[in-house]
């Protein structure tokens, strides 16, 4: 039986702050990371393909998206973080730190990675 979840709950507000206060952590202390969706699975790593196909010329890489309208059809697409990989670079730690910012009274990642131009 499926039950609803409240998605407007602190206990999952919690939850995804708690999300990005890890990946800063490693950020912090040298590390790649990558964050995806419990939903996803991988037949292989992809860190081999992302290093080759962006050549190491990207900070962050992350699946696309198209919601909200508004955003893609200015941008052409907007960042959908159900799959990430960050390189432990400044900007990277600084764009973890300002959607914390920027999620700290609104937890939903999807809303506040698009604001943030």
């Amino acid at each position: 039986n499926y039950t609803n979840i409240n998605t407007n709950s602190n206990i999952n507000k919690n939850i995804w702050m708690k999300r990005f206060d890890i990946v800063r952590l490693y950020l912090l202390n040298g590390f790649e990371v990558i964050v995806c969706d419990s939903d996803a699975f991988w037949i292989k790593s992809p860190i081999d393909d992302i290093k080759s196909l962006y050549r190491n010329q990207s900070d962050i890489v992350v699946s696309r998206a198209s919601w909200p309208k508004c955003y893609s059809e200015i941008w052409g697409a907007t960042a959908c973080l159900g799959f990430i990989y960050i390189k432990p670079t400044n900007f990277s730690i600084e764009l973890i730190n300002e959607l914390s910012y920027r999620m700290f009274n609104q937890y939903n990642d999807k809303t506040k990675i698009r604001e943030i131009h």
